[in-house]
């Protein structure tokens, strides 16, 4: 028997707030580091060590990425931040899903009648192309609904284990001539 895997890697888009967010850190560390160097003297090499170590850590971490890997009929969703800690976020084996469609018009009411208790966005942008929700229990955080961003060989795969519980494989063919899916 053949194996399934599929493993996607997305990187969090750097938004306008990121950028402010930086900019600010590096001109408040570069005042701090004045300040101390003229009104501490002898002692600025605190304030100077805490600004060496506090800003590369703080920049590091707001480098953000996505991973979702399917093996057979088992989808993993992780977190890897400044490209050193991943952090498993679900677990999920997709004939356990309640739902599976893309972020269209068509699948609105379908999104918003989920009524789940955790909405997680493991998107590249709120705006992507080729966006997908999947609804499904967590023993921990009970009906959550995950929007990422799958292949169409992903979704594929994951429709020989589900097939009437995702929903828009129509649109697999629209976005292959169209490229918006990988």
């Amino acid at each position: 028997m053949n194996d399934i895997f599929n493993e996607v890697m997305i990187k969090k888009d750097i938004t306008l707030g990121r950028w402010l967010f930086d900019i600010l850190l590096i001109f408040t560390s570069v005042n701090v580091v004045i300040l101390s160097l003229m009104y501490l003297a002898f002692f600025a090499f605190i304030p100077i060590l805490v600004v060496l170590i506090l800003v590369p850590f703080l920049v590091r971490g707001r480098h953000v990425e996505y991973e979702y890997v399917l093996t057979n009929d088992q989808l993993d969703f992780d977190k890897i931040t400044g490209k050193r800690r991943r952090k498993q976020l679900y677990s999920v084996d997709v004939r356990n899903i309640e739902l599976m469609a893309p972020m269209t018009v068509d699948f609105k009411e379908d999104f918003f009648a989920a009524g789940s208790n955790k909405n997680v966005d493991l998107a590249s942008n709120p705006r992507a192309p080729g966006r997908w929700f999947i609804v499904f229990n967590d023993h921990k955080d009970g009906r959550v609904t995950v929007v990422f961003e799958p292949t169409v060989n992903m979704v594929k795969n994951m429709y020989i284990f589900a097939p009437r519980k995702i929903k828009g494989m129509e649109y697999l063919e629209e976005a292959l001539e169209s490229g918006d899916m990988l």
